[in-house]
């Protein structure tokens, strides 16, 4: 550094300007059009760190297009090294694409190697569609952080997390990895002094956290169970149960099922069965189907009838489809799943999708290890007030846990909400509230929620790219965690140990898995 000041830098990345850089992932370029960004077409988080100048306080600006619906324009800043710093970034997935809801999100990143959010607000008058450029401008002045998008103002806060002067970049990722398109930038201007800091590090390299459960590409798995050996059994593709003898850590494969053997929701009841449990389709009333295994899942009886669901004819139903399982402390299982109908002439009306043709959410119980089950229960409860038409609350994917309190507590999946449904039975699944808006948007969760021995509330699923929601206080607050960027999701966790949580999800090039250790303040990767 000559001491100069720097009033107004302009950030190029030709080639000429390549050696004022640093790249975790692949390597990024400029073309002749002023064009940023980067060709690799990996899964995983692709950085660029501006290391020629550090910033103390500064004002910054840029433009970015998503280029895709799986990806992220971000700006990183006050980086201490290739491991901690902030990141300001506007996530993209397919469902909140398709829904046309635009996020902004403000986080840290440590040793870790997880994003901490700090604010995700819904910011309204910004479109989500694909290849329209956005302008960016950040204020970063001791502890203020201001943000704003296409002249919005978005983010105000105030933060200590780094306060010393660092280095500025740029960060982008495909989500589902393929043909190499994220997100372009151009225009990126820094307005600051310059200032003295360490050099920066690529060394210690960041945290990738996540190892492959199984090479096969996969859109997710099925439920997690613990046998009476101690094995864990989870579900990847071609009809195949994963099989780990160390919570986790390492997995090997079973041979493929029959074709006749269609995994379900697996279980070890209180006597210690391993036993699972499906539902027919299409068509209604739909049947509830068990089979079990007396040699640790490696073969199953066939699957015999123990009951069926009968839906309301106040909606058109035609399907039920059971998609996650509750298993309470005292054994009860809460089986929960989405019911359609048909609405090709809504398809055929227009550009309108129904997606799955969603209608309602509904839950049986059983109190006998799954041999006997009760009649279905709107998850969406009571008071339904018929004087007054109401919006069908539509869900695709319902998630479910028992609270340290006894409550059970649904999240579901969005059709058109950018926000969750949330809903809760004091009864064991007899009654349940209202489904109200829930606290952030999530998709993909599933069977991907638990409740720790402390009483921690985690549920992972998809956006921002993978992530992990984590409660305190019984679902009533939240905390965020971007963990990964593989965002396929429709996982499955359990915990392993106390408040030691393994989480399996999707990855278009591999099923990965994490395991996660719910601390007080935060969320780490167990090695």
């Amino acid at each position: 550094m000559n001491g100069k000041p720097i009033r107004s830098l302009s950030l190029e990345l030709t080639e000429s300007a390549r050696g004022d850089w640093s790249f975790v992932g692949e390597p990024w370029g400029q073309g002749a059009d002023g064009l940023i960004n980067t060709a690799g077409d990996a899964v995983d988080e692709n950085l660029a760190f501006y290391t020629a100048q550090a910033f103390g306080d500064f004002e910054a600006e840029y433009e970015f297009r998503w280029d895709c619906v799986w990806t992220s324009g971000a700006f990183v800043f006050r980086a201490q090294n290739a491991r901690h710093y902030y990141v300001l970034d506007f996530p993209a997935v397919g469902q909140q694409y398709r829904a046309e809801h635009f996020w902004a999100m403000l986080s840290t990143v440590d040793d870790s190697g997880f994003r901490k959010v700090l604010a995700m607000p819904l910011v309204p008058g910004v479109t989500s569609a694909i290849g329209v450029w956005h302008h960016v401008q950040i204020q970063v002045h001791g502890e203020q952080i201001d943000i704003k998008i296409d002249k919005r103002p978005v983010i105000s806060i105030r933060d200590a997390t780094y306060t010393q002067p660092g280095y500025v970049g740029l960060n982008t990722y495909n989500a589902i990895g393929g043909d190499g398109e994220k997100s372009t930038f151009r225009n990126v201007r820094i307005n600051g002094d310059p200032v003295s800091a360490p050099a920066f590090a690529d060394q210690p390299a960041p945290v990738f956290a996540w190892q492959s459960a199984h090479p096969d590409p996969s859109q997710g798995c099925g439920r997690i169970v613990r046998t009476d050996n101690g094995d864990l059994l989870v579900l990847s593709g071609e009809n195949r149960l994963l099989r780990s003898a160390d919570n986790g850590a390492t997995w090997v494969a079973d041979d493929p099922l029959p074709e006749e053997v269609q995994i379900g929701l697996p279980y070890t009841t209180v006597e210690g069965q391993l036993a699972m449990v499906r539902t027919s389709h299409p068509g209604l009333p739909a049947q509830i189907l068990k089979s079990t295994s007396q040699d640790q899942g490696r073969t199953w009886s066939p699957y015999r009838q123990v009951g069926d669901v009968t839906l309301p004819d106040s909606y058109p139903y035609e399907n039920f489809s059971a998609g996650s399982m509750i298993q309470t402390r005292d054994g009860r299982l809460v089986l929960m799943g989405n019911s359609s109908g048909n609405y090709e002439d809504i398809r055929k009306a227009g550009r309108c999708i129904i997606h799955h043709d969603a209608l309602g959410s509904f839950c049986v119980c059983s109190d006998d290890g799954g041999e006997t089950w009760s009649e279905a229960v709107d998850i969406d409860g009571p008071p339904h007030d018929e004087r007054y038409w109401l919006f069908i609350k539509c869900g695709c994917e319902i998630s479910g846990t028992e609270l340290a309190d006894g409550t059970l507590l649904t999240i579901n999946r969005p059709i058109w909400s950018p926000f969750v449904w949330e809903s809760r039975s004091s009864d064991g699944g007899h009654t349940w509230t209202p489904m109200t808006r829930g606290p952030f948007s999530l998709y993909a969760a599933c069977s991907a929620m638990v409740t720790t021995t402390s009483g921690a509330v985690v549920i992972g699923g998809r956006f921002p790219a993978l992530a992990v929601q984590v409660s305190r206080d019984n679902g009533y607050t939240w905390q965020c965690h971007q963990i990964d960027t593989a965002a396929w999701a429709n996982g499955s966790m359990l915990e392993v140990e106390p408040d030691v949580v393994l989480y399996v999800y999707g990855g278009r090039q591999e099923l990965r898995c994490q395991r996660l250790r719910v601390t007080p303040d935060g969320l780490e990767p167990v090695g």
